[in-house]
């Protein structure tokens, strides 16, 4: 999973940013806020293994480049990781 975190200069959740992601056949659009009960500025997207992403913030921004980590947990037993981004909107 690719969580998102948008603030302001102050700190706090910005709702309503455009996140871009974007894959080798695809790409998806989604926005923060959607989910208010975490954070006004937090938003996700489920990735699939063996994929390149890219995310950027759709007002502009340096592109992020990721794919699915694979974690261990404290057994050695591998399971699929996930991300978190945070943004400073201006």
């Amino acid at each position: 999973v690719i969580q998102v975190q948008v603030n302001n200069a102050a700190g706090e959740g910005v709702p309503g940013v455009e996140i871009i992601v974007r894959w080798e056949n695809g790409e998806d659009h989604f926005f923060t806020g959607l989910q208010p009960e975490i954070n006004p500025g937090f938003a996700d997207f489920v990735m699939q293994p063996d994929t390149l992403y890219t995310v950027t913030i759709a007002s502009g921004g340096q592109p992020v480049n990721l794919f699915v980590p694979e974690c261990k947990d404290e057994n050695d037993t591998p399971f699929s990781g996930g991300w978190l981004l945070t943004f400073t909107h201006p």
